[in-house]
């Protein structure tokens, strides 16, 4: 359930200190337990994570009320405003609160909905809401922490009777992480990459696009319950396009670890393919914990029937370089007003 409390916390002034204010955040739990990695969004500043034992810090320019919204995986939203009336250095202590699924004896699915039809506190909200923090958090990961990298692909071709043909290609290729080719409704096409043989590709939907707020206006969501998925417990989240979408779009399940709220799976099927001059196109992303609670797609895997072939696309991720900083090491926010 998202809740946004809104908390008051006023700074006194230091009559030693010279200069800018200074403020020490740690966020945990009501047991006082550190919640490493939380999503903190300081007004002014760009989102970023605490370190791994929920610290944070960011430099107050000048007194006045700065707003902090504070997120973290299976806890409660806490909408927070921090006074600053003088130059100085105090810790602030930010608990939040947790939250949880209540599953009925009997599982009832819920109902596919779409935008303000969802009933805040059900189970289909709560599970929406986590799904959207972990898209968030790859957003903040991506664009926040700023990294290049690597992916090996694999592309083969098989027939109907699973018999492998010669691979058609294999490379490495590296990559910016910094999103900016957003989600259009009803618009899953990019022109091919350089040297390719197509004229176009398909824009496959990345974890961020589930952050974008038109992604989430333009698709219906249903609860699907629990399912067990490989060696792990998930809820399972399903979404297709509005009705109102008739193009070629994106209908799947995302799976959440029961235990965590992590993304561990995704899956996209292609709605309308006829239009698109495609008989069919399905692609599972695997996620993989790279900081505890911040999960990178892992591998991809795509197929595509061709009549009496199926082209399949492998992608796995081998290597991730940070440019400047990592969340491990947690720099300081810089807040402009």
């Amino acid at each position: 359930m998202r809740i946004a409390a809104l908390l008051l916390v006023v700074i006194a002034s230091h009559a030693a200190a010279q200069g800018q204010s200074v403020v020490e955040g740690s966020v945990v739990s009501p047991t006082g337990e550190p919640l490493g990695y939380s999503t903190v969004e300081i007004a002014g500043a760009d989102a970023r994570f605490t370190s791994d034992a929920g610290h944070f810090t960011f430099t107050a320019p000048q007194p006045g009320r700065y707003g902090i919204r504070l997120k973290h995986l299976g806890f409660a939203v806490l909408d927070t405003a921090v006074t600053v009336t003088g130059p100085g250095k105090i810790a602030v202590r930010f608990t939040l609160q947790p939250i949880a699924i209540h599953l009925a004896t009997v599982q009832v699915r819920e109902k596919n909905k779409c935008g303000a039809a969802r009933t805040p506190g059900s189970d289909l909200y709560i599970a929406l809401e986590e799904l959207r923090k972990n898209a968030e958090r790859d957003r903040i990961l991506r664009n926040s922490y700023p990294f290049i990298y690597k992916l090996a692909r694999r592309y083969d071709s098989f027939s109907q009777g699973g018999n492998a043909v010669p691979v058609a290609k294999q490379d490495t290729v590296a990559f910016e992480s910094t999103t900016r080719n957003d989600y259009r409704p009803g618009d899953i096409f990019q022109p091919a990459e350089r040297g390719s043989n197509a004229t176009r590709e398909v824009r496959i939907p990345s974890l961020s696009d589930l952050a974008d707020e038109a992604f989430l206006r333009n698709h219906c969501f249903s609860f699907g319950g629990v399912e067990n998925v490989g060696d792990f417990v998930a809820y399972r989240l399903d979404f297709r396009p509005a009705p109102n979408i008739s193009n070629p779009d994106f209908e799947g399940s995302a799976f959440l670890d029961t235990a965590t709220y992590m993304i561990r799976r995704i899956e996209f099927k292609i709605t309308h393919p006829e239009r698109a001059h495609v008989s069919a196109l399905s692609v599972r992303t695997i996620f993989k914990e790279l900081f505890p609670g911040v999960a990178l797609f892992y591998t991809v895997h795509g197929v595509q029937p061709m009549g009496k072939y199926d082209l399949v696309e492998d992608q796995k991720l081998v290597e991730v370089n940070f440019l400047r900083g990592s969340p491990f090491q947690s720099p300081q926010s810089k807040v402009n007003q």
